[in-house]
């Protein structure tokens, strides 16, 4: 009767609590045979659980190797085993201004930004840094950035900062109205790589706290290339630039 009573125990549990709340595994209560052997055996192929579930222990949930595959992955490495940069980020899931403020960091050469909205201060304060030890540094923005009451561009224009802000009329005849794109090429980065940040994310708290964004990177010289040369021409389509 003990064992029947703990066998119904221990799935109750596993129903009530979610799977990935436990990673560990329920040690036996007992080690003899339950006194109704018929009932148990009759209850466990009801519910289709194996002979021994109930007898040597009890698994709530995944065993902790198990856990480990099918947990949520805060970040991702930063490099593959062969030195390939691939990989995504996605918010509020991952933490992606931790991993923009760490490529920032790792800079060495040069960061070229286009973004629609920047509003973060610790990136800002994070491309200051970068500024000050020598890494050169461009921004094409949008007006509405500039608006924007929360924009850290003029704190950026105080450091010394070349800021080019889009103007539509400079498109030549296109139909095009605000500049939205979200991306960075890190010039020397690491493993001495060339590397492109892109996707849905802006430098902002909602976007890393609130909104479902994501970004790639990339060490791919061929798509670093494409994003370098449209940076020249986002340039070209600004109203002016202020060391």
């Amino acid at each position: 009767m003990a064992g029947l009573i703990y066998t119904y125990l221990c799935i109750l549990l596993s129903l009530l609590f979610p799977l990935d709340a436990f990673s560990f595994v329920v040690q036996p209560a007992f080690t003899h045979e339950p006194t109704s052997r018929q009932n148990v055996l009759s209850t466990k192929k009801a519910l289709n659980v194996p002979d021994t579930f109930g007898k040597t222990h009890f698994i709530i949930g995944f065993p902790q190797e198990e856990c480990k595959k099918y947990s949520r992955c805060k970040t991702l490495p930063s490099r593959s085993t062969d030195n390939l940069v691939r990989q995504a980020f996605f918010s509020p899931d991952d933490d992606i201004q931790k991993q923009l403020l760490s490529f920032i960091q790792q800079e060495q050469q040069s960061i070229k930004i286009a973004i629609f909205i920047l509003t973060d201060k610790e990136v800002a304060q994070a491309l200051i840094q970068a500024k000050n030890r020598g890494v050169k540094i461009e921004i094409v923005t949008d007006a509405a950035c500039i608006h924007d009451r929360y924009s850290k561009i003029n704190l950026l224009r105080e450091n010394g900062f070349n800021i080019f802000i889009y103007n539509p009329k400079n498109a030549k005849g296109m139909m095009s109205d605000a500049m939205h794109n979200k991306f960075v090429i890190f010039g020397n980065n690491i493993h001495n790589k060339s590397l492109i940040w892109t996707g849905s994310y802006n430098f902002t708290k909602s976007a890393r706290l609130n909104n479902q964004e994501n970004v790639v990177v990339l060490d791919d010289q061929v798509v670093v290339n494409k994003f370098s040369k449209h940076f020249e021409q986002l340039k070209k389509r600004c109203d002016y630039k202020q060391k």
